[in-house]
């Protein structure tokens, strides 16, 4: 019932509802009811004699109780009151009987049968349709209000009343969103921490827009070097979905001359950039980064240099503004259901000859939400457009590393430090969240976490969406910067960083899995490494599924290394080690042994089941298979696989190496499954796995073909 009921509050009224209350109201003969009279003595501030309750919804008669069903389940009434019982008792003036048919209104029906309307109705009211239920529990209203101008109104005694029709606005366009908006800016930067955590360096933006303040008339300005601009100049930053629009203000290097003379009409920018640019005016910031305009896009561009500097360029940023519901540069930033957002209207009621509209007061399930679709860091985030833009790969770096961010949502505003998370309609605030979190280990008081952390942080990034698989590490780069940049490492950030993985936890970050949707086919795209290079096959940058870290990987703790990196040979762009990479192989050393494998994969028809590989090994020195288990990464390696006929059968070669052991809970051990490639003689990770003692795979004889293998040195590409 929730979500349902959720929707239907949100879209409004509900056609088919009104059609066929009508339709009911006409067999039975009743009039409509929009507007209730209530007698000049009528009052609802104390509780009724349990005999003098409305016969009909059984409402004790305190305004603060309007919501509440306190009666038994009706006797002869399977489905509850009938509409035109509540349409008599209310057109007799009882109040609760005259919002429930209203509320009823609103929602949508799922069969257009008069006994399921009638248990659709009692349901609105209350589920289930006996003892004490509130209303707020199954359709998040809180209370019914009066709205009146003026505080002395004769409002009928003990009702609740927002004068002046102050029941704040959720329209993010309102004066009360933009001084909630201020004030919690305000509050980040002068009690919070947050600004320890921007980018060392202080330097603006190559480029910047400049906002006059009569842009909507002559439009916008493209500062084309920012040298000249203090350092301390405050801009906003605009976070947001490029979807298959393309904005027709892009900067090439054609355009960026007129665009820094003579401007950028506002005629030529969409709605998103328009909406971002006013907030920013209305923040007192001047200037604003947008990507599209601030970097040159094209082949002759300077796409790859910039791109590796949105950590500084977001980091720097006063506040990071970005409209969560927006598919495309089109969207904007506010949308119809702000307009009702939490304000339901449901009838007029006339006392002492004054009219006056009453309203439910309901709220957004904001966190709830929030959390399944954006702080979901193990699966991909549910598909939600109130969310979609958080649900993008590119955009999880613009969330994490700004200091301040406001979002604009469908229904409010929402607003993000490291402080903590705010939600506009009840002001609720969430300490404990992941940025928060990511803040912690920024400011070093997030202890040992802080490396478990760096791959909670890469499973979420896993998670979401791109549209270019080669933008994987670009899209991270940001993230990777500024977390490394405040780590104690024995290395710099630079030097750390390889390929999306740490070089101090190599043992720990190669064990990521290619995660399957169990119980359904898969597309086998999704799996192929093959087309154009992405990145070596030990980096989870390679593949284009989604990827995380299994639970025996996540567990906090001491993991004790069995590899040692010893040389690297790889080709960034531009010498960017936080950028793409075309090519390359690294050289790492450990337990390593060559054995026999029966897996199989059938290309042809991918199931994710078969993803999870039980494979059988064939040990070396002796006649015995031991059964072992691990993620297959990818689909396009299997005709490339030496194989052999063992024991009658067709096997492949595999060779093992393994990354870590640990004594906790019994013995914990890692692995890489590689093959070898017959062209170069390097090695290519085929998938990992991790097995424990306590666990149900042949852990004594794998245990054994890694005591007696040999530490050889691998060229893994």
């Amino acid at each position: 019932m929730g979500e349902p009921i959720f929707e239907a509050l949100l879209d409004g009224l509900s056609a088919r509802a009104e059609a066929l209350l009508d339709i009911l109201s006409a067999r039975a003969g009743i009039p409509e009811l929009d507007t209730l009279e209530l007698p000049d003595d009528w009052r609802a501030d104390q509780a009724r004699d349990p005999k003098h309750f409305c016969t009909t919804c059984h409402w004790n008669g305190r305004w603060d109780r309007i919501l509440e069903f306190h009666g038994p389940r009706l006797a002869g009434h399977e489905y509850g009151v009938l509409p035109h019982a509540l349409q008599k008792s209310a057109s007799d003036g009882n109040l609760c009987c005259a919002i429930i048919l209203a509320l009823a209104r609103k929602f949508t029906i799922e069969e257009e049968e008069e006994s399921n309307w009638l248990r659709y109705a009692r349901n609105v009211y209350s589920n289930p349709p006996w003892g004490r239920s509130s209303l707020s529990e199954t359709t998040l209203l809180r209370e019914v209000y009066i709205s009146c101008c003026s505080p002395t109104s004769q409002i009928p005694p003990g009702a609740i009343m927002y004068p002046n029709g102050g029941h704040k606005s959720m329209d993010p366009r309102s004066e009360e969103s933009l001084a909630w908006a201020k004030r919690h800016i305000e509050e980040c930067v002068n009690t919070h921490n947050c600004h320890a955590f921007q980018s060392k360096k202080t330097e603006l933006p190559t480029r910047l827009v400049y906002i006059p303040k009569d842009a909507q008339t002559m439009g916008v300005r493209l500062i084309r070097d920012t040298a000249s601009l203090p350092k301390d100049t405050r801009y906003a930053a605009l976070s947001h979905c490029w979807g298959k629009t393309t904005p027709p203000c892009l900067t090439t290097t054609k355009k960026i001359d007129k665009y820094a003379i003579d401007g950028i009409p506002w005629a030529q920018i969409p709605p998103t950039f328009r909406d971002a640019m006013l907030y920013a005016r209305r923040l007192d910031l001047d200037f604003i980064w947008i990507d599209s305009m601030c970097i040159i896009q094209g082949a002759d561009g300077d796409w790859g240099p910039q791109s590796t500097q949105m950590f500084q360029y977001y980091s720097n940023a006063f506040v990071t503004l970005a409209s969560t519901f927006s598919s495309d540069c089109n969207g904007g930033f506010f949308s119809e259901r702000h307009f009702n957002a939490t304000r339901l209207y449901l009838l007029d009621v006339k006392f002492r000859g004054q009219r006056y509209p009453v309203f439910a007061n309901y709220c957004f399930p904001p966190e709830r939400y929030f959390l399944k679709n954006i702080e979901k860091y193990n699966g991909f985030p549910t598909r939600d457009d109130s969310f979609q833009l958080l649900q993008r790969a590119w955009v999880y770096q613009e969330r994490l590393v700004p200091p301040r961010l406001l979002l604009f949502s469908k229904q409010q505003l929402i607003f993000e430090c490291f402080g903590g998370r705010w939600f506009q309609d009840t002001n609720k605030t969430a300490l404990f969240t992941r940025k928060r979190e990511y803040g912690d280990s920024l400011g070093g008081t997030a202890g040992e976490t802080a490396e478990i952390l760096w791959l909670y942080l890469l499973a979420a990034f896993g998670a979401r969406q791109i549209t270019y698989a080669g933008d994987k590490l670009p899209a991270i780069a940001a993230v990777a910067k500024q977390f490394l940049s405040h780590q104690k490492l024995p290395h710099t950030p630079e030097h750390e960083y390889i390929c999306g993985l740490r070089r101090s936890h190599l043992h720990i970050d190669l064990m990521w899995n290619a995660k399957c949707d169990y119980g359904r086919k898969a597309d086998p795209k999704l799996f192929w490494r093959g087309g154009s290079y992405l990145a070596p096959s030990w980096s989870w940058a390679s593949v284009l599924r989604e990827t995380n870290y299994s639970g025996k990987v996540l567990r906090n703790i001491e993991k004790i290394s069995k590899i040692s990196l010893k040389r690297e040979h790889l080709d960034f762009a531009g010498g960017d080690r936080f950028g793409r990479v075309f090519g390359g192989y690294i050289t790492l050393e450990g337990p390593a042994c060559d054995c026999w494998s029966d897996f199989t994969f059938n290309q042809d028809s991918v199931d994710p089941l078969d993803m999870w590989q039980a494979c059988h090994l064939h040990l070396p020195g002796d006649r015995r298979w031991s059964k072992i288990r691990f993620f297959l990464d990818v689909t396009d390696i299997q005709p490339r696989i030496e194989e052999q006929v063992v024991d009658g059968k067709i096997v492949k070669k595999l060779t093992l190496l393994q990354t870590f052991v640990s004594m906790d809970y019994g013995e914990d051990m890692g692995f890489l499954v590689l093959y070898r490639n017959g062209m170069n003689g390097r090695y290519r990770r085929v998938g990992a796995g991790s097995a424990c003692s306590l666990g149900t795979v042949d852990w004594t004889g794998l245990k054994i073909l890694f005591e007696q293998a040999e530490r050889r040195e691998l060229e893994i590409e």
